[in-house]
């Protein structure tokens, strides 16, 4: 193709330098989704049934080892009947529920105290407490408290740790978790549930987002390759032998973290005990925002405590990956009017890259979050506000002080920023 040179010089290298600008955020593109790819296909998915053993399907309650379910709750009313159901319906024979209130202002506690009437004659009634908490100490964190509370109180040779918006979708996900372990010899197992979006602004904003957590930390194969540093637990769905936690000295290393789960899991990590994530699917459900409110604090809470370096690093990358194509389109498509083919390589380019988004986008609809392919066509609405919640929480960087105060359900959580770049994950 002969190029039109007759353009003015300067012209002519600007749209050069765009061309190879949008040639650049095409391979980052392809790099993404190569990495998000080769870490999806490295982690095991627990929906195999060839993990549940001739042990578990034995009819000898004795066989299994006993499980300490512990639901930590905070102003729940429209989940926790739900979750706690779904919970007393698991097909395993050897368990507890251990329920905490975490001093809820809403209808959660009666709810709760409700389901215990309704099984107090039946075969549960015994597998089935309830905590109350009207205050907690000043150095620890709301749900890292009843987490502890939770842990102290339980039986189990096992803990499992879950959300009160979190929803068991099959009856045997306790079986097979429970199986997994101790086929793969772990003593830890955390999952990846499938997350709701149930909400237009957690529908247009959180897949494009999700695009970039492998950037900040959740590369689930780094979690599972003892070699590597990289650690978390996901808080909807994580089991522990207590004899683990306790080594640990259960939550009061990570009293005041935001993250507990983040922390508890490079603790254990570093502890040498043997951790997996695995992939849960649709075998279980979980909230991570509901509305715009939950959707914007979610964000805030995830990028709390980074450091300024990450958070930046981060807002630049979507930025200019996820936001700069669609903003420069209309210049594209003007000035590919003039008949000059390096600007038409250039509209060609433009449009490209904003069809890897779209399509990448689409696709992580349909595949993880199981909703229509078409919220993808109105990306940039997500895209601008999630850079409306990075520039909002980056002000919170200038200001001096080193403490520095997050809302999170009903409550003001203060933390400090680290000053080096951690190892990150976001929770959705």
């Amino acid at each position: 193709m002969v190029i039109d040179l007759s353009l003015p010089h300067h012209i002519f290298n600007g749209i050069f330098m765009l061309c190879l600008f949008f040639l650049a955020l095409i391979g980052a593109w392809i790099y993404l989704f190569v990495i998000s790819i080769r870490s999806y296909f490295l982690t095991p998915s627990i929906c195999a049934k060839r993990y549940v053993t001739s042990e578990s399907n034995s009819t000898s309650e004795n066989s299994y080892p006993f499980v300490s379910i512990i639901v930590p709750a905070r102003n729940e009313q429209n989940n926790i009947e739900r979750c706690l159901l779904s919970l007393l319906s698991q097909n395993y024979p050897n368990f507890e529920v251990i329920v905490i209130d975490d001093n809820s202002t809403d209808d959660t506690l009666r709810i709760i105290k409700q389901i215990r009437n309704q099984i107090r004659t039946g075969p549960l009634k015994d597998r089935f407490e309830i905590i109350t908490l009207s205050e907690k100490p000043k150095d620890w964190g709301g749900k890292t408290w009843a987490c502890e509370r939770g842990y102290l109180r339980s039986r189990g040779d096992i803990l499992l740790f879950t959300d009160a918006d979190t929803y068991y979708n099959n009856q045997s996900i306790l079986s097979l978790a429970v199986s997994y372990m101790k086929k793969e010899s772990l003593d830890v197992l955390t999952g990846n549930p499938h997350t709701e979006l149930p909400d237009f602004w957690s529908k247009v904003s959180m897949p494009l987002w999700n695009h970039f957590t492998i950037i900040s930390g959740a590369d689930t194969a780094a979690v599972n390759n003892p070699r590597s540093n990289m650690a978390y637990l996901v808080g909807s769905f994580f089991m522990i032998y207590k004899s683990a936690l306790e080594k640990v000295e259960g939550f009061s290393r990570i009293r005041n973290a935001i993250h507990e789960d983040v922390a508890l899991g490079k603790c254990i990590k570093r502890a040498g005990y043997n951790i997996k994530i695995v992939k849960l699917g649709v075998l279980v459900s979980a909230l991570w925002s509901r509305d715009l409110p939950t959707l914007w604090h979610g964000i805030a809470r995830t990028l709390a405590p980074m450091s300024k370096f990450l958070v930046i690093t981060n807002f630049i990358v979507i930025f200019f990956m996820a936001l700069i194509p669609f903003l420069i389109l209309p210049y594209t498509l003007s000035i590919s009017l003039a008949d000059h083919p390096i600007n038409l390589m250039l509209l060609l380019l433009n449009v490209a890259c904003c069809l890897i988004i779209i399509v990448g986008t689409a696709l992580k609809n349909i595949r993880k979050y199981k909703i229509s392919p078409m919220y993808s066509i109105l990306i940039l609405i997500g895209a601008v506000l999630i850079m409306a919640a990075y520039i909002v929480n980056m002000t919170s960087l200038l200001r001096p002080s080193k403490t520095k105060l997050l809302s999170w359900r009903g409550r003001k959580l203060a933390y400090k920023r680290k000053k080096r770049a951690p190892e990150h994950k976001n929770t959705f």
